[in-house]
């Protein structure tokens, strides 16, 4: 893994916020409760069902879009007309592109396409739960897909989740499971790397305390990026990332085929590490704060 960074320099956050003031369009995807900021090294990311809509780097003037989200769905008629090789659309192009990123209901409906069952329960969980501080983190050839806060008294842990929808293949097998390993990377990772993690969010934090529109949208979250803030030496790392299960029913959950597996996950990983919920609209309990089964 190379060295792990997080934060933006105060010039950027500024200008950030220097537009959260004077542009409409630019406090809306800020205040829609659909989208997510994430801050990385020097650039941030607009998220929206686990794809990342925009990106604003550090020196430049605007956002960029990946083209994929630029391109409508559903048109009316899909099929353009070819001559010699070449496709010949009509001179109104709208029907077939999104001409202005501030259309946010427009981009929204691109990016759906691309968010699959499991992104789009890591989107539901982000939604009920008020202690997401980073999404899509890099952990040296892995992603984790959540990082939150969690208060514990006399300090502050960054605790580490990866998410898998129930179908997800990953969850079994007759020797160790993947996904067992993929935890036990994560592990050796975050514990090599501590340092670098917890001055890295230590960074992210003061960033979003003090970015516009930040603090109302996340108040539990705010209150908690203050304490680590003003008393850093209360920021820590749990080396011990989570498990989160989810897209199930009940009759899922109770078979046999499925208990199985769930038993050889947890004396892998931990009883309490291993997160169940049918339904990821409704997954809280142990994302901000101790899991009960």
């Amino acid at each position: 893994m190379g060295t792990f960074a997080r934060g933006l320099a105060p010039a950027f956050v500024q200008e950030l916020n220097d537009q959260y003031d004077q542009d409409v369009a630019w406090r809306a995807f800020i205040d829609d409760s659909d989208l997510y900021l994430a801050i990385r090294s020097g650039y941030v990311n607009i998220y929206y069902r686990g794809c990342s809509l925009l990106k604003w780097e550090e020196g430049h003037s605007d956002w960029k879009i990946h083209y994929k989200y630029l391109v409508r769905p559903n048109v009316k008629d899909p099929y353009v007309k070819v001559e010699g090789g070449k496709p010949m659309f009509p001179e109104n192009e709208k029907g077939y592109f999104i001409r202005d990123i501030r259309d946010r209901k427009s981009l929204k409906k691109a990016a759906g396409p691309f968010a699959g069952v499991e992104k789009t329960g890591v989107h539901d969980i982000i939604h009920a739960n008020d202690c997401i501080l980073d999404v899509e983190m890099e952990l040296g050839k892995d992603r984790v897909d959540l990082v939150v806060l969690q208060d514990k008294g006399d300090r502050v842990d960054l605790v580490f989740l990866e998410a898998k929808h129930f179908a997800n293949s990953e969850l079994r097998a007759r020797g160790e499971p993947p996904v067992v390993r993929q935890i036990k990377r994560y592990e050796s990772m975050l514990r090599a790397n501590r340092e670098a993690i917890v001055k890295s969010y230590w960074k992210v934090c003061e960033n979003l305390v003090n970015l516009r529109g930040m603090s109302e949208r996340h108040p539990k979250r705010h209150a908690l990026m203050m304490r680590a803030v003003n008393r850093p030496q209360e920021l820590f790392v749990d080396g011990n990332p989570r498990l989160i299960v989810f897209g199930f029913d009940g009759d899922q959950k109770e078979g046999p085929y499925w208990k199985k597996h769930l038993q050889k996950l947890r004396n892998a990983i931990g009883e309490t590490r291993v997160l169940l919920k049918g339904d990821s609209k409704e997954f809280r309990t142990g994302i901000c704060e101790r899991y009960i089964d």
